[in-house]
């Protein structure tokens, strides 16, 4: 009789930690990092090197140090490819702009950077770049390969 106790007590044992174990959920610390949610706040770095490039016209101004085009070329960019890479705002977070969603994807690009180093620049997470990377590169050829030859 004692042999049979000890197994239904290891069996109610392992029964309740299987149980806990399966209910047990992970704590998240935060869902967005606080470093990402204060994007919008955060004055944006195209429009820093516009306003910086207003009062002198120089050949290498910084928009075109940072992105190797031009701000004139970057708006026709975002002229023949912003309706098909802007995405909707939702009630829960902003979207990321056109813009920078060019922007981003021209960085990376024109340097060859790291999706954590472009997250950190641009305010944008990792996983979020490389979706916006790819959508934006098959954007890029779609509607640019009727100029091509």
């Amino acid at each position: 009789m004692l042999d049979y106790d000890i197994v239904a007590c290891i069996a109610s044992v392992v029964l309740y930690v299987i149980i806990h174990k399966k209910n047990r959920k992970i704590k998240r610390r935060y869902w967005v990092r606080p470093s990402l949610r204060n994007r919008p706040n955060v004055s944006p770095i195209l429009e820093d090197f516009r306003r910086d490039d207003i009062n002198r016209r120089n050949i290498r101004s910084k928009f075109n140090t940072f992105l190797r085009i031009s701000s004139e070329e970057f708006e026709i960019l975002l002229n023949l490819t912003g309706p098909m890479i802007s995405k909707t705002d939702t009630r829960w977070r902003n979207a990321v702009s056109a813009s920078d969603r060019l922007a981003i994807t021209l960085r990376y690009l024109a340097t060859g950077d790291s999706y954590f180093s472009l997250g950190t620049l641009f305010k944008v997470s990792p996983q979020v770049i490389s979706l916006i990377i790819l959508d934006v590169c098959q954007t890029l050829v779609s509607t640019l390969s009727n100029y091509l030859r």
